[in-house]
């Protein structure tokens, strides 16, 4: 009897540790399927954070370098093969820029001075006012000499005004989201630039998202997820529950002669935290070049005389059937100053256009000039603008000859009144008007003057 007892006892307990044993593989084995579960925790986690920055500010450092072998070999793959041999870079490429981010609601507000070492660009800064449906940009242009510092007189503005929909995407600048910290912290870089954010694209059947398990990074716990781009594509996501359901690690990968290759990575090393809210501190992206190899068909290798310059076998990692350039493009980010109190400096999302902008405003369908002109000087170009019925015929030609030297040689800084009328003076091809505003100039010792 009592050894039935026994048996009875161990195949009671058998059978609870077998069933408990299957409960958690089906349960385990459902999550990966079903995304009503840890799929839509992530989801709604992510909204929910995501409506935490509805009132934020922060400062984002944008370092960009490209290898001289990405140029080389974009070049080189772009082009036939008898022109590649003269496309050439002699460095790397560097850009590095630096934004104030203001979030109130649907408010934005986002300034970036490019503080690249390059004297050949003439963007120098641009800011963006986005508020109640209606955006206001201004770019400031000028040129650098040498020691790479602007020159004063080359500076000039040009402003936009438009609706939201033509110059935001999903709230974020169209074609600059790399210089919002909500880019790195829920954007997943998947359906164009910048996409949908991660709470959307996790339930859209499309990406055919995938609960992969948990894993722990620098000491947060982290869900892992993967989403399947098209057929030959897809990225890992490491998502950090317990820093407001931020992406913490990103990992894309491309089919490549028949293997998977690295395309990209993400690492988020750090983060920044104000009140309950996070974002990305640190953020470091690395983009791999993947090059086939075809070792089959050697009709279809270019020539070797015109493999692209600067680029040998050192240059490349050799994987089976693929080979990597061996140095990544890199993107490195600082997200920092992050602060979700609400407390803005004062003109934030004001737009105050500087005086001789040029305004684009495509919403009234008109260009304005913005100006300071005194009604006394408003009258008197305007009075000579209607002596002028044909500003052109009335100039000689030796006249309009000194007046397109003067205009190809002029500097025009300081007084804006001088200036506009210097502008007419020169659309309308006037060389006595011209020369009337030059000898005020000099005599009011104004900012006009021909070199």
């Amino acid at each position: 009897m009592k050894n039935f007892t026994y048996v009875s006892a161990y195949l009671t307990i058998l059978c609870v540790v077998i069933v408990a044993s299957f409960t958690m593989r089906f349960k385990e084995s459902n999550a990966h399927a079903n995304p009503a579960n840890e799929i839509r925790f992530l989801s709604a986690g992510i909204n929910s954070s995501m409506q935490k920055l509805h009132c934020a500010q922060a400062k984002v450092v944008f370092e960009e370098n490209t290898p001289r072998e990405w140029a080389i070999f974009h070049n080189f793959m772009s082009a036939d093969y008898p022109k590649a041999f003269k496309y050439d870079t002699k460095k790397d490429s560097h850009k590095s820029l630096i934004s104030s981010w203001l979030l109130n609601g649907t408010d934005l507000d986002i300034a970036i001075n490019d503080n690249s070492n390059d004297v050949t660009e003439n963007l120098i800064s641009r800011r963006l006012v986005s508020s109640s449906g209606v955006v206001k940009s201004l770019y400031k242009y000028g040129h650098k000499n040498g020691d790479n510092k602007l020159i004063p007189e080359t500076i000039r503005f040009n402003g936009n005004i438009s609706s939201s929909e033509t110059v935001l995407t999903q709230s974020l600048w169209t074609g600059l989201s790399y210089m919002d910290p909500r880019m790195y912290a829920y954007f997943p870089f998947v359906g164009g630039e910048p996409g949908m954010p991660l709470d959307q694209v996790l339930l859209d059947p499309k990406y055919d998202a995938s609960f992969e398990g948990s894993e722990d990074i620098d000491g947060s716990s982290c869900m892992k997820v993967k989403l399947s781009l098209q057929e030959k594509t897809y990225v890992l996501f490491w998502i950090d529950v317990d820093h407001s359901f931020i992406i913490r690690k990103r990992e894309e990968y491309i089919m490549t002669n028949g293997d998977m290759a690295l395309k990209s990575s993400t690492n988020v090393s750090s983060v920044v935290k104000s009140g309950d809210a996070y974002l990305p501190g640190v953020i470091k992206t690395q983009n791999y070049r993947n090059i086939a190899m075809i070792t089959d068909v050697a009709d279809t290798k270019p020539p070797q005389g015109y493999f692209p310059k600067g680029l040998s076998e050192k240059s490349f990692i050799v994987h089976d059937r693929y080979v990597t350039l061996s140095m990544p493009a890199t993107q490195n980010v600082t997200i920092s100053d992050f602060d979700a109190d609400c407390a803005f400096p004062v003109g934030a999302f004001e737009m105050h256009w500087p005086l001789g902008t040029d305004v684009n405003d495509t919403i009234n369908q008109q260009r304005l000039l913005v100006t300071a002109i005194s009604p006394e000087e408003k009258r008197a170009v305007d009075e000579r603008r209607q002596k002028m019925k044909q500003p052109i015929l009335k100039a000689s030609p030796a006249s309009v000859d000194e007046l397109n030297t003067l205009n190809s040689q002029r500097k025009i800084v300081g007084k804006s009144a001088l200036k506009d009328a210097f502008v007419v003076a020169l659309a309308e091809h006037d060389a006595d008007f011209l020369q009337d505003i030059i000898n005020k100039a000099d005599r009011t010792k104004g900012k006009i003057t021909p070199r």
